[in-house]
């Protein structure tokens, strides 16, 4: 039968919502091979998936998952990934800057697919445990006002997929379900992707998934799924139901434009080590204001701030304080 579903997506015929839990579930309960998997994720992203086609796919992967529910409104920064620009972790770094600011945000992490660090590897290395239970993500989370959450073992299609899409190591349509199924349920939500023609299907599905207020991001040169400081950033913004496209630049904000060169990242010890420097008042260049360009969308959304410009000063002074270095610290301890 999966087979059937293989041969539409060669033909490049529009699948069905059975279509689309006939793999999902299969990848699930183990009844199709590694070799019809990968054949399913080249065919999809080959094909192109249209957005009903997408939302067939998130519904039928959130089935699956483990969802976990706060009593508040909480926030979510995550990306597609594979952008293949070897930046930094800025997308886990700008999470705990916005957690130490008063955001209360919930985070899925994974080990590296395509990127040479993963947050999962970078959290690691920074010495923060990540989440694997319901119960220890909870209490973290009360505890820091942030959790990290492994993505493998709350969405079990995630884990079968790993090494699968590790071996491609190609960008697919599940890039894209990476970052729109976290396990928080959240409110609010920043997601980049290094997909730009997917990333108004992205901000509709946020508007399906009810979440209250997102922005979609997309920089433009070169391709990043984060708000760049490099250049442009294409800017999807969802508020209360209606979706607004507009762009962003590093100058409307007064910070100074920066090669990509110096956002550069390395191994997961080397991610950690910069990161901690940046905390710590020792980096005071281009990686802090990536950092905080980010914090201040994030704490925008959350209404931690009143714009992305108030967003970014709280960010600024979040770490000069030393607050985002004694979130690091609380983080170790649990």
């Amino acid at each position: 039968m999966v087979n059937n579903v293989i041969r539409k997506l060669l033909n490049k015929e529009h699948l069905k919502s059975d279509d689309v839990n006939l793999f999902v579930n299969g990848i699930f309960e183990n009844k199709i091979t590694d070799s019809q998997i990968g054949a399913l994720i080249l065919g999809l992203t080959i094909k192109g998936v249209e957005l009903d086609e997408l939302k067939f796919l998130v519904d039928s992967i959130r089935e699956k998952s483990v969802l976990l529910h706060f009593n508040e409104d909480v926030l979510s920064c995550s990306g597609t990934g594979a952008d293949f620009q070897e930046t930094f972790n800025i997308s886990t770094a700008s999470a705990i800057v916005a957690a130490a600011a008063g955001a209360k945000v919930v985070k899925k992490v994974m080990p590296a697919i395509i990127e040479k660090t993963g947050n999962l590897d970078f959290l690691k290395a920074l010495g923060v445990p990540a989440c694997y239970t319901e119960q220890e993500a909870k209490k973290q989370f009360l505890d820091s006002g942030i959790c990290f959450v492994s993505a493998q073992h709350f969405n079990p299609i995630e884990n079968k997929l790993f090494e699968i899409r590790k071996e491609i190591a190609q960008k697919s349509v599940f890039n894209v379900t990476d970052a729109l199924i976290t396990a928080g349920l959240p409110s609010y939500q920043l997601v980049g992707t290094s997909i730009p023609e997917m990333a108004e299907n992205i901000a509709e599905l946020l508007k399906f998934l009810n979440v209250k207020r997102a922005m979609v991001v997309n920089a433009q040169n070169p391709l990043l799924d984060e708000i760049s400081i490099c250049s442009e950033t294409t800017v999807l913004e969802l508020n209360e139901g209606e979706i607004e496209k507009f762009e962003i630049t590093p100058d409307k904000f007064g910070i100074k434009r920066a090669e990509i060169l110096s956002l550069r990242g390395a191994t997961a010890e080397y991610n950690a080590n910069l990161v901690m420097d940046i905390f710590s008042g020792k980096i005071k260049d281009a990686k802090l204001d990536v950092v905080a360009m980010n914090v201040g969308a994030m704490l925008y959304l959350c209404g931690e701030a009143r714009n992305c410009l108030e967003g970014i000063m709280k960010a600024y002074t979040t770490i000069s304080k030393g607050l985002a270095l004694q979130k690091v610290m609380d983080l170790r301890k649990f």
